[in-house]
């Protein structure tokens, strides 16, 4: 690999051991969400119709427009919801904006399916020449002036030198906690009050937790792709509460897991009343224990190596827009493409082992 590509390595699979030991230490799987299907549909009550956000129903708000439970950015374009009125829909569009702009390149990594019709999006360089999209080829590149990426290692390599558009990161981690909201179970929401507030107004924007909280961790692998977001979501263990007082720190109640593509993001739901700091003095530090990149197969545990992989740890808690931020993107072509796809026995044997709700 050239040298200048710097940010990938190999991980050893002990390690990689060490590591989900030590999260699973702090946290237990309590359920997931996985968005496969070939068929839209939507989650909660159409007769109903309560927001779950603002709380108000349709006889005072109107809930006309299809809201995606899960952003379209990132694969979404099955799963909708009748719980989400159309003036909190339009607060979240705001926050999926600055997502799409901050995912960068990698939101133009879509290609058309058998499942019906999908606008493709074209990314143009500075000077209109060169254009970038996806398509059921792979990815179709015209960059006269290189402009969009650098070429290395006899073509297999392209880093990107394109800019992404300007975001605000406190509404790149709105719109990803809404997104995990979204697909949380009922029981939970009663827990979330303030959290919701914080999704819907700018009350909590600068509140102390917030700033601490506000971290997004991701991974970046090179190996794999897959197709339909997944979501999971860990549970603090009740044990950790001594751990925690003994040591004088915080430990969030529950962290989300995003995976898609080729990528997976980690957040923690701030101002949850299961945490038992919420209404304690919050100078202590806040400890945030991440998620280790969880693809693997037999061909690395064989060779005792883990994928090439890119971790990078953002702070999301500033208010202030971030312009001409240079995109991350790096793609590889591998020799032989792994795609986590499975016929329908198997897809039925990992729902039933995971939980996972798939309508």
């Amino acid at each position: 690999m050239n040298k200048n590509i710097k940010d990938f390595n190999n991980f050893n699979i002990e390690q990689l051991k060490s590591w989900v030991k030590e999260f699973h230490f702090f946290y237990k799987y309590d359920s997931s969400f996985y968005t496969k299907s070939n068929k839209q549909y939507s989650l909660g009550n159409k007769t109903q119709r309560l927001c779950r956000y603002c709380g108000r129903d349709k006889s005072q708000v109107t809930f006309k427009k299809n809201a995606h439970a899960i952003p379209k950015v990132i694969g979404n374009r099955f799963v909708k919801c009748f719980y989400e009125c159309d003036s909190c829909n339009a607060i979240f569009g705001k926050y999926e904006t600055d997502l799409s702009s901050f995912i960068g390149l990698r939101g133009y990594y879509e290609t058309p399916d058998k499942y019906g019709k999908k606008r493709v999006r074209i990314y143009k360089s500075k000077s209109g020449e060169g254009s970038l999209y996806f398509s059921k080829r792979g990815m179709e590149l015209n960059d006269p002036k290189e402009e969009i990426f650098e070429i290395f290692d006899n073509d297999k390599i392209l880093k990107s030198k394109a800019y992404k558009n300007p975001y605000i990161p406190l509404n790149v981690y709105k719109a990803l906690l809404k997104m995990s909201v979204s697909v949380f179970k009922d029981e939970s929401m009663k827990d979330l009050i303030n959290t919701i507030k914080f999704l819907i107004t700018d009350e909590f924007d600068n509140n102390i937790l917030i700033k601490k909280f506000a971290k997004l961790s991701c991974f970046f692998l090179t190996d794999f792709y897959i197709d339909n977001p997944i979501i999971f979501v860990f549970k603090k263990l009740s044990a950790i509460k001594e751990y925690e007082k003994k040591e004088n720190i915080l430990i969030p109640d529950k962290t989300i897991i995003i995976f898609f593509r080729d990528f997976s993001y980690q957040i923690f739901i701030p101002l949850d009343k299961s945490d038992d700091f919420i209404s304690k003095e919050t100078n202590n530090p806040v400890m945030l224990p991440l998620f280790p990149p969880m693809f693997a197969n037999s061909k690395y545990t064989e060779y005792k190596l883990y994928p090439n992989y890119y971790h990078e740890l953002k702070d999301l808690s500033s208010s202030e827009k971030i312009k001409d931020e240079k995109d991350e993107f790096i793609f590889i072509s591998p020799i032989e493409p792994i795609l986590l796809e499975y016929d329908n026995e198997e897809y039925e044997k990992i729902k039933l082992k995971y939980n996972l709700r798939d309508k």
